[in-house]
């Protein structure tokens, strides 16, 4: 008896232990709150609801003590509430947000910002945040991306967008850019983001893959075969001219 209660228990240890692991390999990685974070999240959650940010998601960053915050109400057609808050990241997609001026005062802070989907046109008052390492416009009404030629972006995307210059896109830090493949478009400054092999492009990891499907599909971009290369090329972009 004693023997069968010996070997339940060892049993019962070795079904336990992998959940064990991974609480602690877990906290490890991410520790409880602090005093801190609870008080901030707290006030900065009031504060969103005030404003009537109903539907949202809300990280804290003890570092630099700014936030990630995603928002989830289409509604929402301004920026204004964001001046209190330190945005380390931003997601806005599908809301109904036009300007992005109020933005500008979070070039301290600013590093994410994916706006797909949205009514933004124009990218100048992200001109200041040089910080910014991630911008998503697509399908948007922007047509230039001159305004933050001087920002050295990691990743880009612009599917769906009124975009049709490279030229003035820093690629510096790029690694990946994502732009729609348009019979209609003839897409300027092409060549320098060709030229650089570090700059992933398309829906696909292999940069060199990229370029022949590209040029397959300009080479005649009314067959069959070019339209499965435009659908793979704009993969997660099934969203292009939604508001329009």
């Amino acid at each position: 008896m004693k023997k069968l209660l010996g070997i339940s228990m060892i049993v019962a240890a070795m079904l336990v232990m992998p959940a064990v692991c991974r609480y602690i390999d877990f906290r490890l990685k991410y520790p409880y709150r602090t005093e801190k974070a609870r008080r901030r999240l707290a006030e900065v959650s009031q504060y969103l609801r005030e404003n009537n940010i109903k539907r949202f998601d809300l990280g804290y960053y003890d570092t630099d003590d700014s936030f990630h915050l995603a928002v989830f109400d289409i509604d929402i057609c301004d920026l204004e509430w964001t001046r209190k808050i330190p945005l380390s990241e931003l997601k806005i997609d599908y809301t109904h947000v036009k300007d992005l001026s109020p933005l500008a005062c979070q070039a301290q802070y600013l590093l994410r910002l994916s706006a797909n989907v949205t009514w933004i046109r124009d990218l100048s008052p992200l001109a200041g945040c040089t910080n910014l390492e991630e911008l998503s416009i697509s399908d948007t009404l922007v047509d230039s991306l001159a305004p933050i030629s001087n920002i050295p972006l990691y990743n880009l995307e612009i599917r769906g967008t009124g975009v049709d210059d490279l030229t003035c896109v820093n690629t510096n830090n790029l690694i990946w850019l994502r732009f729609s493949l348009d019979r209609h478009v003839e897409w300027k400054g092409v060549s320098r983001i060709r030229s650089n092999p570090k700059i992933g492009v398309g829906a696909w990891v292999s940069s060199e893959y990229s370029w022949e499907r590209f040029d397959e599909f300009y080479a005649n971009p009314t067959n069959d075969e070019a339209k499965a290369i435009q659908s793979l090329w704009e993969i997660n972009g099934r969203a292009k001219y939604f508001h329009r």
